[in-house]
């Protein structure tokens, strides 16, 4: 049987605050669950460059030529815009998808937080009228899961083992979650995870719900989506500028600064807009 993901609706602040403290979120060191922010709650779990793959419709022996090009591109130009020291080796080839995918870059791996206000922010930020969602994965749970389902794949990541795995259009459904290990400072700001796969076309929902037995709902689902209706996105996105969640905090340097111009915009119109209709009812307008 394949498992699946419980589903849940957030009613308000407190009721999200109460579903993040009934799991135990293991030590401040090595937290039990990463958390993922969506803005719209359709939207699958599938990577920047699976994404634009499943758009132009290529097969898996087109996205990895596409996604070595890719690669050997951003790396001959890096230097121009990158520390010497942020450098990764050459052959440490999911060290160099990371800084991709900070850098805004398609590729094969998909962002997650420790933090799950830092997820929550991400789902209330854009499309206020449609519902958001935050993902929950219990990932050294569903690590152990795939390293028992496939032993080969323990030990990847050493550079050999790298490009035995990833170099190819034909991996296993493997999914990993990995840290880079010279963070930047929007990284350590977001509390940075990826998880990543072998195989470049896979869903890593679905990938996460290959290992799980469909029964674990009576003790604790290890994965777990959370709805956040639209009418509370603006509330929460306020809620969360207090505890300083913002753009500005997240996105450090100016980009943060040109995002939070939009994010206060964007408090700013859901606050007149309550204060217009809250005008019209006392004038008894329709």
């Amino acid at each position: 049987m394949i498992g699946r993901f419980e589903e849940t609706v957030v009613k308000n602040w407190h009721h999200f605050v109460e579903i993040i403290h009934t799991y135990d979120m293991g030590p401040p060191h090595q937290p039990v669950f990463l958390f993922r922010g969506h803005a719209d709650s359709e939207w699958p779990l599938v990577p920047s460059l699976t994404r634009l793959a499943r758009r132009c419709d290529l097969k898996a022996e087109n996205v990895s030529t596409l996604e070595t090009q890719l690669l050997q591109e951003f790396m001959k130009q890096a230097h121009l815009h990158i520390a010497a020291k942020a450098i990764p080796d050459k052959g440490d080839l999911l060290s160099w998808w990371t800084l991709m995918q900070h850098h805004h870059a398609p590729t094969r791996l998909l962002d997650w937080s420790y933090s799950p206000f830092v997820a929550l922010y991400f789902a209330c930020e854009k499309l206020d009228d449609r519902e958001g969602s935050v993902w929950m994965v219990a990932s050294r749970r569903i690590s152990d899961l795939m390293v028992g389902k496939f032993p080969q794949c323990a030990g990847y990541a050493t550079h050999r083992r790298q490009k035995q795995f990833y170099q190819s259009s034909s991996g296993p459904d493997f999914l990993d979650f990995i840290e880079r290990n010279t963070q930047t400072a929007q990284m350590v700001a977001q509390q940075t995870m990826h998880s990543v796969s072998p195989a470049p076309l896979a869903d890593h929902g679905d990938l996460v719900k290959s290992v799980l037995s469909g029964e674990e709902s009576a003790n604790g689902n290890p994965f777990r989506k959370l709805i956040i209706p639209a009418k509370h996105k603006i509330e929460f996105l306020r809620i969360l500028r207090f505890m300083n969640v913002t753009s500005n905090a997240l996105f450090p340097g100016v980009d943060g600064l040109g995002r939070s111009i939009a994010e206060l915009a964007l408090l700013s119109c859901g606050h007149l807009r309550t204060l217009n209709t809250a005008e019209m009812l006392y004038r008894g307008d329709s």
